[in-house]
């Protein structure tokens, strides 16, 4: 009997079936979800300033970990994120320290790869 009802089966595939699911809410939540986690892993590891000296001391507003944030958009393939840093245009160290330089003193500072380990944590094998 089962091979009677397998044999009745029919199977359509729309040609864009791929573009309605991932334009649906349950997508732009899965991807954002997983932007975020992204985004919450570059900022655990994204370089810190020295404690202040003071107790009092004022943090600074420039530090990485607050310039960078996930955003998700939507296009005609469906819903993407995207983890952005630096929308400012004054907080320019965060891909230096990414990428690693040269100072002015010709002091070469290491790239700590901090945006490129998070991505690797996120990867799926």
């Amino acid at each position: 009997m089962e091979g009677a009802a397998l044999s009745n089966a029919r199977l359509k595939l729309r040609t864009a079936w791929e573009r309605e699911l991932f334009r649906t809410p349950t997508v732009r939540a899965v991807v954002l979800s997983e932007a975020e986690k992204i985004a919450a892993t570059a900022i655990k590891d994204a370089p810190r300033q020295k404690p202040p000296k003071k107790r009092i001391a004022k943090q600074n507003w420039n530090r990485i970990k607050l310039h960078i944030h996930t955003r998700v958009d939507k296009d005609a393939e469906g819903w993407y994120a995207l983890v952005v840093t630096e929308e400012d245009r004054r907080v320019r160290h965060a891909m230096l320290w990414e990428r690693g330089y040269d100072d002015r003193w010709g002091k070469e500072h290491k790239p700590r790869k901090y945006l490129y380990g998070a991505l690797q944590k996120a990867r799926v094998e």
